[in-house]
């Protein structure tokens, strides 16, 4: 019953890809200090784990964003009140 007449999902899941894209952007910065500090040091899965949550991030936001508009529409077209 609380997804079906709200758009406060759809917003949570768009600040939670805000989140998830800041983070690896966070973890993409101390990739890079770390590789500077440390030239020997490899970089095979902070690379991945950066790219995968700066990516997944931003698909989260997008869905977030689409789907709060069509909400919206919905709610609109059904007259009724936004439960936010």
């Amino acid at each position: 019953m609380f997804t079906n007449f709200s758009i406060l999902p759809l917003r949570v899941a768009m600040v939670l890809g805000f989140v998830f894209a800041f983070i690896g952007l966070a973890l993409g910065v101390q990739a890079v200090v770390e590789k500077i500090m440390r030239p020997d040091l490899p970089m095979r899965w902070s690379a991945l784990i950066v790219l995968v949550s700066i990516f997944s991030g931003v698909q989260l936001m997008a869905i977030g964003m689409i789907g709060e508009y069509v909400g919206r529409i919905f709610l609109s077209q059904n007259k009724k009140s936004q439960f936010t």
